[in-house]
């Protein structure tokens, strides 16, 4: 599988050494690249959705503080005053609750989007296939392959015989043993066997 990070880096290189390995595969890096981009796009959106539910965390938490204080103070003595602001804090509470569950919500979506559009990308990555090294020439069928080295001499076989019929005489037929030499066993170590 192609790594991500090269196709972003240079697309067009990727698909020109894509294309002498013959079919459409090079074509599959535009939608790779469309899956990459809204991938990272949601995923930053989530991380900023994130921020700002924390943020909203920690003002409502501030919120809750004052709202004990200002309620240890009705306590004692009440006055409008008082509640008025105790009002506006479980108001302001209220807001905060139902933007972290806005947030909640935005957070739960995007990730499944980035789960669609990662398992998109790895699957259009899986159908990639790899790229081929640039002195590998670009032919057909092997005729077009040039000959580096040969090793040894060919074997002039004038009638090949079948791996069936090879494997045929190798293995004794039924009913028939090998012969094998006699096992032997050393007189001073009775544990080592000889064969």
């Amino acid at each position: 599988m192609l790594d991500i990070r090269v196709i972003r880096e240079n697309p067009a290189a990727v698909q020109e050494r894509l294309k002498p390995r013959g079919g459409d595969h090079w074509k599959l890096i535009d939608d790779v690249l469309a899956c990459d981009e809204a991938r990272r796009k949601a995923e930053t959106t989530i991380q900023q959705a994130q921020a700002a539910k924390n943020q909203g965390a920690k003002q409502y938490g501030a919120l809750i503080g004052q709202q004990k204080k200002i309620k240890v103070q009705l306590s004692q003595s009440e006055t409008p005053e008082l509640q008025a602001e105790l009002a506006k804090i479980e108001e302001q509470l209220g807001e905060l609750i139902e933007i972290g569950r806005n947030h909640s919500d935005e957070i739960a979506r995007l990730q499944k989007d980035v789960e669609t559009a990662s398992q998109r990308q790895t699957d259009l990555l899986l159908n990639i296939p790899n790229q081929p090294h640039e002195g590998c020439p670009a032919g057909s069928d092997e005729t077009a392959n040039p000959v580096v080295r040969v090793w040894g001499e060919k074997p002039d076989l004038a009638e090949p015989k079948d791996h069936v019929a090879l494997l045929a005489r190798a293995q004794p037929r039924r009913g028939e043993e090998r012969q094998q030499a006699p096992l032997r066993v050393a007189p001073r170590e009775p544990h080592h066997l000889d064969r």
